[in-house]
């Protein structure tokens, strides 16, 4: 249940930051924001969330998306807007770290449910045992 809250808080970052982005800087279609949006929230949740956070830390891990947010909205905006590199880094910059400024609290998010899956174990549920051979021997002493 976690993923869809974490996915529907990445969602809803990703919307308004590219919504106002793409629009104020490239007067963009909405259809293609629309495909930006569902791009860049579907591979950083799979890459970032899933696979990356599972293996480093939190501060690696946001560090990580920052990076993958910049590459994917350079991309996008290459391909979808016909950008000028001039005008793509500034922007791309930019909206990178204004998504990855949410990414603390879905890691944080994501983290918790994994933490609430684990079954911890006390030494209370466990039990020393006396073997026959062991009983057999102090009887011999």
């Amino acid at each position: 249940m976690n993923y869809l809250k974490a996915f529907g808080l990445k969602f809803l970052v990703s919307s308004i930051v590219l919504l106002s982005t793409f629009t104020v800087f490239y007067d963009a279609n909405i259809m293609k924001v629309i495909v930006s949006i569902l791009v860049i929230t579907v591979v950083s949740f799979i890459v970032g969330d899933i696979l990356i956070l599972r293996k480093v830390s939190n501060t690696i891990a946001t560090i990580l998306d920052l990076t993958l947010h910049f590459i994917l909205v350079w991309m996008l905006v290459e391909l979808l807007f016909y950008a000028g590199t001039s005008e793509i880094l500034p922007v791309s910059v930019l909206t990178a770290v204004l998504i990855t400024a949410l990414e603390p609290f879905v890691h944080r998010l994501l983290e918790h449910s994994e933490l609430e899956n684990v079954t911890t174990l006390s030494h209370e549920r466990f039990q020393a045992e006396i073997s026959e051979e062991l009983m057999k021997r102090d009887e011999d002493n």
